[in-house]
């Protein structure tokens, strides 16, 4: 059983986003979430919320494929699903 991972802060969010070199919008779509969820997730809005594991975990994973950088392990959760 793999350990779960706590989704990060807003503002750790924000800059995976940006390490990702995506906009607001192209991480919204990796996860597949409308702009506004994805900008309350990063604290941009009135109404903050934070990312689910589910779609933390499914961000790290495209947005590593995007840049071409997933680790083995990113690798080896995805091949065994």
């Amino acid at each position: 059983m793999s350990k779960s991972v706590e989704p990060p802060s807003q503002d750790e969010l924000r800059a995976a986003r940006k390490a990702a070199r995506l906009s607001a919008a192209q991480a919204a779509g990796l996860v597949g979430v409308n702009l506004i969820t994805w900008q309350r997730w990063e604290g941009q809005t009135s109404r903050k919320t934070r990312i689910s594991r589910p779609a933390w975990r499914l961000f790290k994973i495209e947005s590593a494929r995007r840049l071409g950088t997933a680790d083995a392990v990113t690798r080896r959760s995805v091949d065994t699903k």
